[in-house]
């Protein structure tokens, strides 16, 4: 076990470094990027109709995710785990895609310790618009591509 968290921990290191130095690399170009389209086509081996297939499932299945999120902040007793979990979820699917600002978005709320509305209400608010972002991204490029 102690060797399986240290691994899930060079992951998510190796996972933060690149995502801030492909930030970095944007910032000095001027340019941001809401989906790391090397990532993606390393992840589909460079197939275009394989890369649009999984945004798509993306772009279908995030919403839903986060609607879930929304629920369950609301509901009361609060269901912690159900939380986790949605962000978690959310979180991994980004990081299948590419797309580094919602994953960074989601990772902040399975953060989170304190577990009242405000604060849930403020990284939902963050996932929401982050994917607004990658979404019309996504729209964009598909009719450039």
């Amino acid at each position: 076990m102690d060797n399986q968290r240290l691994q899930t921990r060079g992951y998510t290191q190796r996972w933060s470094a690149g995502l801030a130095a492909a930030r970095d690399a944007a910032a000095r170009n001027g340019v941001h990027v809401p989906i790391d389209h090397a990532h993606l086509a390393r992840y589909t081996l460079g197939e275009r109709a394989l890369e649009l297939d999984i945004l798509d499932l993306f772009l279908d299945e995030a919403p839903r995710t986060l609607l879930r999120l929304r629920e369950v902040a609301s509901t009361c007793p609060f269901d912690s785990k159900g939380w986790l979990y949605g962000c978690h979820t959310l979180k991994g699917s980004a990081r299948a895609v590419g797309a580094g600002d919602v994953a960074a978005a989601a990772e902040a709320g399975e953060r989170e310790t304190n577990l009242t509305l405000m604060p849930l209400e403020q990284h939902l608010a963050a996932m929401t618009a982050s994917l607004a972002v990658v979404t019309a991204y996504i729209a964009e490029w598909r009719l450039k591509a």
